[in-house]
């Protein structure tokens, strides 16, 4: 059979794509994210080459690496659906994060470094824990709020168990600028792993729904910053579904159908 070869330079790209079509995506997390933003609404299927620097949604869900083996598993055909991010008309499938994380993207974007590899990461990084954000803002759970302050960094990731789909988030807060970094090593570690960690200064919470209130006007999702006045995230099963990944047992849902 024939393929076709797209650039994806905005996702309105995919608009011709069938909900039959099996499209390859080959780059990072950013990548992906836009692929998925331009997939929505379709039950498509995704086969994930990884090509960016971290890949954090090919390790969480230890896809493939090789040629061979995504061949592989495009072959045997297994795929399922997995569980998403909602915040307004966007989706994400890797994390969003709040405060240093996103101030390090951020720095990032403006200086075009990703082409430089790991290198290019290590200014923004050291520039960002000098400067580290000193918003103040709450994430409120229904009747229920955290507040967060100083040095704050807050990584939400999509997650699920047999129930559905949930939000496991990673808060750091209300640490020294010394202790700080090996908090965010501890959130950069876990985060893919899907794991629940809790020290001093860092926190995990397992919520469907949150909403950010306060000084926070930029988040990262998946690697693609966005500016936004109203941050409510919800949890929802994706769409599309991804090759190599066991067939999905989820409820169907589809919250990630309430886009805007």
């Amino acid at each position: 059979s024939g393929f076709d070869a797209l650039t994806i330079d905005t996702p309105d790209v995919l608009n011709g794509i069938h909900e039959d079509d099996v499209i390859l995506v080959v780059g990072g997390d950013g990548t992906l994210n836009r692929v998925v933003n331009g997939l929505k609404g379709k039950e498509t299927s995704l086969a994930v080459f990884p090509a960016g620097l971290f890949n954090t949604f090919c390790r969480t869900y230890a896809l493939p690496c090789s040629a061979q083996g995504l061949c592989s598993a495009i072959k045997e055909g297994e795929r399922g659906a997995v569980p998403v991010g909602i915040l307004g008309d966007r989706i994400f499938i890797s994390n969003a994060s709040m405060g240093y994380k996103a101030r390090v993207a951020e720095r990032l974007r403006r200086k075009n470094g990703r082409k430089g590899g790991f290198l290019s990461y290590i200014g923004p990084l050291l520039r960002a824990w000098v400067d580290l954000p000193r918003e103040r803002f709450r994430l409120h759970f229904g009747d229920r709020y955290e507040e967060v302050t100083d040095s704050p960094l807050v990584c939400i990731a999509p997650d699920s168990d047999g129930e559905g789909a949930f939000l496991r988030l990673y808060i750091v807060a209300k640490v020294s600028r010394l202790v700080f970094p090996f908090l965010a090593l501890a959130v950069f570690i876990a985060v893919p792993l899907r794991k629940e960690i809790s020290l001093p200064g860092l926190r995990c919470r397992r919520e469907t729904r949150v909403e950010v209130v306060g000084e926070v006007d930029t988040i990262n999702l998946d690697g693609e910053v966005i500016r936004t006045g109203n941050i409510v995230i919800e949890a929802g099963i994706g769409d599309m579904e991804v090759i190599g990944i066991p067939p999905s047992t989820l409820p169907r849902h589809r919250l990630s159908l309430r886009y805007g």
